[in-house]
């Protein structure tokens, strides 16, 4: 890491690498999709999750031995589990409650900032009052720092 480089934050390191895991989760899925529609030979209905395994048998001739998921259900099924897993790392480093701290914080920021607009104006009660209401209608809420809106 170079000395100019910014220090990575742990949290957005996770919820990014969450976000391509999805991503590549959906994609693989949706090439699953595609390749089971496209299927149809009769009786090979899983044709494009499984496939059959072969090896040589003691006479040289090729011999099934079994089936194994296909290439492309095993990479889908292998980016979900970490999809799975980051969020679950996600979750555990609170990542989600620190979103919600942050919109708390913001929240608390507009309304302090709208009443200190309020007591500048200089506002008769009535339309003080009016202008926290319709302030209130936008926000979705009956209260502000304290001061109940009827």
């Amino acid at each position: 890491m170079s000395a100019d480089a910014s220090p990575l934050d742990p949290g957005t390191v996770v919820l990014n690498q969450m976000r391509i895991a999805v991503l590549r989760s959906d994609g693989y899925g949706e090439l699953l999709r595609i390749q089971i529609e496209m299927d149809t030979e009769p009786g090979h209905e899983l044709a494009g999750l499984v496939g059959t395994t072969f090896a040589a048998g003691r006479d040289g001739t090729r011999v099934e031995t079994g089936e194994r998921a296909r290439a492309l259900a095993t990479e889908e099924r292998l980016w979900r589990d970490r999809a799975v897993s980051y969020a679950k790392a996600a979750h555990d480093m609170g990542i989600a409650e620190r979103h919600v701290e942050l919109e708390q914080e913001r929240a608390q920021l507009v309304t302090t900032a709208f009443l200190a607009a309020l007591e500048v104006g200089g506002l008769l009660p009535e339309v003080r009052s009016l202008m926290i209401e319709r302030f209130l209608e936008r926000l979705g809420g009956s209260t502000v720092a304290g001061e109940v809106v009827a």
